[in-house]
């Protein structure tokens, strides 16, 4: 049997809180009324205020690792250093 919905038990539970400054505004308003006269020259009042919480991205970002392989004048031996072992041959 599963959880119930909701909250659970000794969970405290978090809820996101609006924004003082939203990113963005977007304003509902009415453009004509009942009679049809034009509205859109007309001021009003802030009725209500609602806020939404978007994630807007969530993007893969890739980081090549170069082994490099060095020698120098004096020895014609190559030098490079290990690779990671939690790098893979292959994207991971």
């Amino acid at each position: 049997m599963g959880k119930k919905p909701g909250g659970q038990e000794r969970h405290p539970g978090t809820t996101l809180v609006p924004k003082e400054n939203p990113d963005s505004i977007v304003k509902h308003e009415a453009q004509q009324c009942s009679c049809g006269c034009d509205l859109n020259e007309v001021s009003g009042a802030i009725l209500q205020e609602r806020q939404v919480a978007d994630l807007l991205e969530v993007r893969i970002e890739y980081t090549g690792h170069q082994i490099t392989e060095k020698n120098t004048a004096l020895s014609p031996q190559k030098f490079s250093c290990s690779s990671r072992n939690d790098i893979e041959d292959t994207v991971t």
